[in-house]
């Protein structure tokens, strides 16, 4: 007799508590609203044909060896990548460039990327929020991370361990010597008329990049998302709607 998922071809059940969704608490990633159930995964044997190895979001995997950790990502040369197969003029050159212009990145995408276990885009910008240097972040207790609404016992215990780590004080200390902003730069507070509202963006944006929207709504108290899933969410359609 076949079950369920066998039937629909499925793999999990989620329940939704639509009529008391607003009174349920939510993290940045687990809404309380909503309870998922898997099955168990399927296994099978393959066989691999090929791997190709790609620069990860923490610089962990570069084909030669040439970086050990992200900080080594800068100390990079056009000389180093040349020696890359596949690696031709113009592919080193926009390469080059991105990692440079990335030293100008506020201090949130610099915690995002530092690949902190349970810290995702969202809360780097909330951890930058509340610590917005590099210095105080280090400095932070786990009790002071636990009062951060946003922040629970998860979350807080990775980061404190993470700036305890002999290795990550020294990947911080070389990025911070090749000039990455280990600071979030203070601007004037902005009204927060969006406060409260959720956004997604979808298609071609006329006047401003995808980023840039994005940043214009968190500016005014807003949170973009990349799905529509509640009610209350408003989404912005432009030319070339995904």
């Amino acid at each position: 007799m076949l079950s369920l998922a066998d039937a629909f071809s499925f793999d999990e059940l989620t329940a939704f508590f639509n009529r008391i969704a607003r009174e349920l608490p939510a993290t940045s990633k687990s809404p309380r609203w909503a309870v998922a159930y898997k099955f168990p995964a399927e296994q099978r044997t393959t066989q691999v044909l090929d791997i190709t190895v790609n620069v990860g979001r923490t610089g962990a995997l570069l084909e030669k060896n040439l970086i050990e950790d992200a900080a080594d990502l800068y100390y990079l040369t056009k000389e180093d990548l040349l020696e890359v197969e596949h690696f031709a003029d113009k592919a080193v050159e926009n390469l080059l460039n991105a990692i440079q212009r990335s030293k100008s990145r506020p201090l949130s995408r610099l915690l995002f990327g530092l690949g902190i276990r349970h810290v995702g885009a969202h809360m780097a910008e909330v951890l930058a929020k509340y610590f917005p240097s590099m210095q105080e972040l280090k400095r932070t207790s786990y009790d002071q991370l636990l009062e951060i609404i946003e922040i629970g016992p998860k979350i807080a215990e990775s980061v404190v361990s993470f700036f305890k780590q002999g290795r990550n004080l020294k990947v911080l200390d070389k990025l911070e010597k090749v000039g990455l902003r280990m600071e979030e730069v203070a601007r004037a507070e902005a009204s927060q008329k969006l406060n409260g509202l959720s956004f997604v963006l979808t298609g071609a944006l006329t006047t401003f990049t995808r980023e840039q929207a994005e940043e214009k709504i968190k500016e005014f108290g807003g949170r973009c998302f990349l799905q529509r899933e509640q009610k209350d969410r408003l989404c912005s359609c432009r030319r070339n709607p995904r």
